[in-house]
């Protein structure tokens, strides 16, 4: 993820045009994390840590494809969304 805020720019921009927002869109990944840690916070408590970090790895993984058909700016905003929520499930938690 510490690559995500040097390579989306150039990205967004050669797709979208000049005009691009792509500082709102780098904006969300932190706040859409916030929002699925506190979702899964719970769920974390009944799987094992080896099934929290296989599921976030899922959703990492899966996470291009919303870019593999069209670059919009709803595809983007799906990977990050994708990939926010594999960060969030990825990280065990001891409670």
């Amino acid at each position: 993820m510490l690559s995500l805020p040097l390579l989306l720019p150039p990205i967004l921009i050669n797709e979208l045009g000049p005009e691009t927002r792509y500082g709102l869109i780098l904006s969300l990944s932190p706040l859409l994390t916030l929002v699925f840690l506190y979702i899964t916070s719970p769920c974390s408590l009944r799987l094992a840590a080896l099934t929290q970090i296989t599921l976030g790895a899922f959703f990492s993984t899966i996470a291009p494809l919303a870019l593999l058909v069209r670059q919009t700016y709803q595809s983007f905003i799906l990977f990050l969304a994708l990939t926010a929520l594999g960060e969030s499930v990825a990280s065990p938690r001891m409670y």
